[in-house]
């Protein structure tokens, strides 16, 4: 929880700098303008596992652009302390408010569609089916692909001429295709009296969820 408090505050404390930078330094951005990015963020998340995020954004014309990103997962599970693999991969198409007055570029709406692989061990806590009294726990592995569309609304200011800074926040659906093996009864339910992050993030099947999108990206524009 220490961690995760300093992290929050190191974010904070970075996002009120740049923001602060960035009065009198916007610069337009024209058709062919490229701006590559990473998210700090997803060198800290430790529950749907760290990875290196980069993405690259490509101006069509000063208010329409695409953007990339990918990121190869290497994070450890927090639970098991075994490597995770795999990747998680998102492609985006925004639509820039534009004031012709002043030809600064603040917010946009975007779409999005992703896809994640992920295979990791993890381990749980389960109920015996014929027996409520029986509680135990398990290693086990997961096979996880996700598939999903997101809509969002964010910022995105230049900083000191050159560098980035891009917040937003989105909102869609994602749809889990969850796959565990090595379980000695698959057919136990999980067992929490509080709300389980784990059986959230590994619960086997088909089925859709809604997806929250909330963080930054800080980036170069060349």
């Amino acid at each position: 929880m220490k961690s995760i408090s300093n992290t929050a505050i190191w974010v904070f404390f970075l996002i009120c700098s740049l923001t602060v930078m960035t009065v009198n330094s916007q610069t337009p951005k024209g058709k062919g303008t490229f701006i590559f990015k990473i998210a700090p963020l997803s060198f800290t998340d430790e529950v749907s596992f760290r990875s290196t995020q980069f993405a690259i954004e490509y101006f069509l014309s000063p208010k329409y652009s695409l953007e990339a990103s990918y990121g190869q997962v290497y994070g450890k599970e927090y639970l098991t302390n075994s490597s995770a693999s795999g990747f998680k991969s998102k492609l985006e198409f925004r639509k820039y408010n534009h004031s012709e007055k002043e030809k600064k570029y603040y917010s946009y709406f975007a779409g999005n569609i992703f896809f994640n692989n992920l295979d990791y061990e993890t381990r749980g806590q389960f109920m015996n089916s014929t027996d409520s009294t029986d509680i135990y726990e398990e290693n086990y592995f997961v096979r996880k692909k996700s598939f999903g569309i997101n809509v969002k609304y964010g910022f995105e200011l230049t900083v000191l001429k050159h560098f980035i800074l891009d917040v937003y926040g989105g909102l869609g659906l994602r749809i889990k295709d969850v796959k565990q093996t090595g379980r000695i009864r698959p057919e136990d339910e999980y067992y929490s009296i509080d709300p389980n992050s784990r059986e959230i993030r590994d619960r086997a099947g088909n089925y859709g969820v809604p997806d929250l999108s909330l963080g930054f990206k800080v980036g170069y524009m060349f």
